[in-house]
C-alpha cells in the first residue's frame, strides 16, 4: 500500500480506548454526552458517533487534570481526537510491519480482539498485550474515530501530523479494526470511514492530548 513519511509533533494518547465508565461520568454529570451510548464499566464505550465525541472532550477539558490515563512525555494541553497520522504512529510503536508485533497473523490474538476470538462482542480494555509504547487495543476491540476527513489517497495531505480537514468531510476516518473485523482490518495501516453521524456497537474512540 501507499506509504508516506510524516513528522509527528509531541502529543499524548490514551493507553486504553475510552471506557463506558468514563463516558457516562460525563453523561451523569450533565456534561452533554450522548446517553444512548453502550457499554459498561471497563468495556470501551460504543455506539458513539464522531459528532458525539466533542461533548466528552469538552467536558474532559473542563475537569481539573482530566480523567483519562495517557502515555506522554509530560506537559499539559487540550484533550481531543488523535489525527490519523498520530494514531498510526502510536499503533506502529516504531514497527514498519503489518502489526506492531510483526507480520505473523497467528500472533494477533495475543494483542487484540477480532472476529476470530471476540465471540462477536467488545471486551474490557487492556485485556490483551500492549504494544511497545504501552498502548492497549490498538489492534481490534472497537474501531476508533480520528479527527481526519477521509481521503482515498494520502497525496497532498499534511506531512507534519495534524488532521486533514481540508475537504468537504462527508466521511471521517476510523482506525484499528474491531471485535467484528477480520485480521487484515486490524493492520496498523488499515483504515475505513463512516459518516460523522454513524453509530455502531463496534465504533468508539481513544482520547489524545496536545502537549505544550
Amino acid at each position: 500500500g501507499e506509504q508516506v513519511r510524516v513528522n509527528v509533533r509531541r502529543f499524548a494518547i490514551g493507553r486504553f480506548e475510552l471506557t463506558a465508565a468514563e463516558w457516562f461520568a460525563c453523561a451523569d454529570a450533565g456534561g452533554g454526552c450522548y446517553e444512548g451510548a453502550t457499554g459498561r464499566r471497563r468495556l470501551p464505550v460504543a455506539d458513539v458517533s464522531w459528532n458525539d465525541a466533542p461533548a466528552y472532550l469538552h467536558w474532559l477539558n473542563t475537569q481539573a487534570g482530566g480523567g483519562t490515563t495517557l502515555v506522554s512525555a509530560g506537559g499539559a494541553g487540550v484533550y481531543r481526537l488523535a489525527s490519523e497520522a498520530e494514531w498510526e504512529y502510536a499503533a506502529r510503536a516504531g514497527a514498519q510491519t503489518a502489526y506492531a508485533f510483526g507480520d505473523d497473523m497467528a500472533t494477533l490474538g495475543e494483542y487484540g480482539w477480532y472476529v476470530g476470538n471476540s465471540e462477536r462482542r467488545a471486551r474490557e480494555v487492556g485485556g490483551k498485550r500492549a504494544n511497545r509504547f504501552g498502548l492497549f487495543d490498538m489492534h481490534g476491540n472497537v474501531l476508533e474515530w480520528v479527527q481526519d476527513c477521509y481521503e482515498p489517497s494520502y497525496s497532498g495531505l499534511p506531512t507534519d501530523g495534524p488532521a486533514n480537514e481540508t475537504t468537504s468531510c462527508s466521511d471521517r476516518v476510523n482506525r484499528g479494526g474491531s471485535w467484528y473485523s477480520s485480521p487484515q482490518y486490524l493492520r496498523s495501516a488499515g483504515r475505513i470511514w463512516y459518516t460523522p453521524s454513524s453509530r455502531s456497537s463496534y465504533l468508539g474512540f481513544r482520547v489524545a492530548r496536545t502537549l505544550n
